[in-house]
């Protein structure tokens, strides 16, 4: 986390993230998210600006925790 980086944006944006997993790709909606998140919309579109956003940066978090869990296994 940098120093510039308010520690409750990072929390609202894990819980974006966290809520967002639970739902099919497809079906994302942001509005809906922020409101199972329980942030305001204007918190999720500063964060994730499109759904495409929020699918990449759930992708990268899948794609780390792969990466970590295949680095794990070689060990």
């Amino acid at each position: 986390m940098t120093p510039s980086v308010r520690a409750d944006a990072v929390r609202s944006r894990e819980r974006i993230l966290e809520v967002a997993k639970g739902h099919d790709a497809a079906d994302l909606r942001l509005n809906e998210v922020a409101r199972e998140a329980g942030v305001g919309v204007g918190t999720v579109y500063r964060h994730f600006p499109t759904v495409r956003a929020l699918v990449e940066a759930l992708s990268v978090e899948s794609l780390r925790r792969l990466g970590d869990a295949a680095d794990a296994a070689a060990r």
